[in-house]
């Protein structure tokens, strides 16, 4: 089953560009809350259909003791907003708490709608579907389960 969703987002990611396409080479910087961290602030590099978003971030931003870093590579789906979108990507967050590190890295799966906000700006409404890789804590390798669903809401605009 797994299989079958991955090839079947290659594939979409990989297809050609729709109507609507974006300009090439526009870079968008945003805030976002939920998906890989409670608050976070990402960069994403698009050309045509196809963006490349690096995020980072924190799920406990009063305490400082973590930090989320997050990569997706992620496919447009062109015309009239809202302008659905698929991603895939990874995840790796860490965490210290009492002098002990801990860390959990996932594959992600994303879907998404985003809606123009004039010219320079957007907002992002999605959901992350997190498939566990890795997950240290307390000195042993353990999880408590393997997928997770998370979703998101992000303002971007263009510099």
């Amino acid at each position: 089953m797994r299989s079958w969703v991955a090839l079947a987002l290659l594939c979409a990611l990989a297809t050609g560009p729709s109507a609507g396409a974006v300009a090439a080479g526009s870079w968008w910087l945003g805030i976002s809350v939920g998906g890989t961290q409670l608050v976070g602030t990402f960069v994403e590099y698009r050309l045509g259909e196809i963006g490349v978003v690096a995020s980072l971030g924190t799920a406990v931003p009063w305490r400082l003791n973590d930090l989320s870093l997050a990569f997706q590579l992620r496919r447009y789906f062109g015309g009239a907003p809202p302008v659905p979108y698929l991603g895939l990507g990874g995840w790796a967050f860490l965490v210290q708490e009492g002098g002990e590190w801990g860390w959990l890295t996932s594959l992600d799966l994303t879907g998404g709608l985003q809606w123009g906000l004039g010219e320079k700006a957007g907002l992002e409404l999605g959901a992350m579907l997190h498939y566990f890789l890795s997950a240290y804590w307390q000195g042993e390798a353990r999880f408590n389960f393997r997928f997770l669903i998370l979703p998101f809401l992000a303002l971007k605009w263009a510099p």
